[in-house]
């Protein structure tokens, strides 16, 4: 039989090691939204748009594919939609800079969304935006800006 400081042990060591594993996945995540962000920034202010799709929720008429995957730029109903979405951005990126100011996670009835709060900056304003993101097809995909 085990004794109960064993077990006693046993949780504590769980209870101390298991934030430590949620917060590096945390940190893993924030890394990899931060990447994709730069690149939708690259992509858009180098107009690439239909490579821009795949870094975009779907959020059209078809049902089975709202919130569930990326657009598609062969379309060109789509990649209107894309478009739409890369200048928004670029008007962003007209400001003299930006931070990344906060990630947070937040649960909806489309999936979990990771979001980062950007701050974009000139002399006289800034301008804060929400990049909300959700993971699509094992890559995550932007299904919001605020």
């Amino acid at each position: 039989m085990i004794s109960n400081s064993i077990k006693i042990s046993v949780i504590i060591v769980l209870v101390l090691i298991l934030p430590i594993k949620s917060n590096a996945q945390d940190t893993d995540q924030q890394e990899a939204i931060k990447k994709t962000i730069l690149t939708i920034f690259e992509l858009c202010q180098q107009n690439k748009c239909d490579q821009l799709a795949p870094y975009i929720v779907y959020r059209g008429k078809d049902s089975k594919r709202k919130w569930k995957d990326t657009y598609n730029s062969k379309s060109k109903e789509e990649l209107e939609q894309v478009q739409n979405i890369c200048y928004r951005i670029q008007e962003l990126q007209k400001y003299d800079g930006y931070e990344f100011s906060k990630f947070i996670t937040q649960e909806e009835s489309e999936g979990k969304w990771y979001v980062w709060k950007l701050t974009f900056n000139t002399k006289e304003t800034q301008k804060i935006s929400y990049f909300a993101f959700l993971n699509i097809n094992g890559g995550y995909a932007i299904g919001d800006i605020d």
